[in-house]
């Protein structure tokens, strides 16, 4: 059930009886684990795993790059829908003031 959570809350679209595998659900899975093991182990350890980028924090800097790549997509479009909202309103807003001076002259 948490499995189906977890897919929901990342992609409404791809909610199907064979439930695809996400790589942004597995990279903020991986990034979870990454975390949580940053707890466990002394930071003496989990630091030198850093700097040789293996285990957990191979898998954490694997999944910064994925969430970062998600959420400058989700930006973008984000921007792109509201760019193209408010150039609608703006053709609207001159349709409307276009037909008010028409109206006016008559």
């Amino acid at each position: 059930m948490q499995d189906l959570f977890k897919r929901y809350s990342f992609d409404l679209e791809t909610l199907c009886i064979g439930l695809p595998n996400l790589k942004q659900e597995k990279a903020f899975t991986d990034a979870e684990e990454a975390v949580m093991n940053r707890h466990i182990i002394p930071e003496i350890c989990w630091k030198f795993q850093k700097w040789l980028q293996i285990g957990h924090e191979k898998k954490l800097r694997e999944a910064k790059q994925v969430v970062d790549q998600f959420l400058t997509d989700c930006i973008s479009l984000k921007c792109q829908k509201l760019k193209v909202r408010n150039e609608e309103e703006e053709d609207l807003d001159f349709v409307n003031k276009l037909h008010e001076n028409n109206g006016r002259k008559e």
